[in-house]
């Protein structure tokens, strides 16, 4: 699914009728593209999306956003994985300049403000890869980027009913109460879901996941209740 279909379908519940007005209205389109950012961004906390991403390359890794980070692994070869460990950012610092190392990622600081993280050393040796679990930043989508890895459906619901209520807030169409309770619930479904696991390897956080013992998108898990 791309991004452009959430935006349509929340202008199709909100401005025009599926049936009678096929044309999107650009208008209509461009603000909806404008509010999915927002929205992704102002919900980064609210909603507790959970992925593993695997970088083969440290600029990508480096140059990729995430709300917060759990783990970072280096893993050199096929199989040999090591923990690399979190620093403060004074830390990351004296470290860098003490211990001059060079070749094997051992330290890291992930940056809360900038929502990037900084490995050191950098790598030096072929293969290697990164594995992130954390949760990945969904903000900057263009309108015919692919929806993210780690956005289900009840997430993709939850949006295209927030989009649709803004939209009618900015052009001044009228919401209904049925609707409304709708979109309350969505954002509550979000809310109680305590975390989704969706494990897809990519190189880039919006890129296609790896099939190599991957099942088809979209897969994941969510817990909720306690695990119940």
């Amino acid at each position: 699914m791309q991004v452009k279909q959430i935006l349509t379908d929340a202008i199709y519940k909100s401005l025009q009728d599926r049936k009678f007005e096929p044309v999107i209205d650009p208008v209509y389109l461009l603000f909806a593209l404008q509010e999915i950012n927002k929205i992704l961004d102002g919900w980064r906390d609210k909603i507790p999306y959970y992925s593993q991403v695997t970088f083969n390359n440290v600029e990508n890794l480096q140059n990729t956003k995430f709300v917060s980070v759990f783990s970072l692994n280096y893993v050199i070869g096929q199989n040999v994985s090591n923990v690399v460990c979190e620093k403060s950012l004074i830390k990351f610092r004296e470290l860098k300049q003490i211990l001059d190392l060079s070749g094997f990622t051992s330290i890291y600081y992930f940056d809360e403000l900038s929502q990037s993280i900084e490995v050191y050393p950098l790598p030096s040796s072929q293969p290697y890869r990164f594995i992130v679990e954390g949760k990945i930043s969904q903000i900057n989508l263009g309108m015919d980027d692919a929806i993210p890895a780690n956005m289900p459906q009840f997430m993709v619901d939850a949006v295209t009913f927030e989009i649709g209520f803004r939209l009618c807030g900015e052009f001044g169409a009228y919401w209904s109460p049925e609707k409304e309770s709708q979109r309350q619930g969505l954002i509550k479904g979000l809310e109680d879901k305590e975390s989704i696991d969706l494990t897809p390897e990519t190189d880039i956080v919006f890129g296609n996941p790896s099939r190599a013992g991957v099942p088809p998108f979209p897969y994941f898990y969510y817990l909720s209740g306690g695990g119940g």
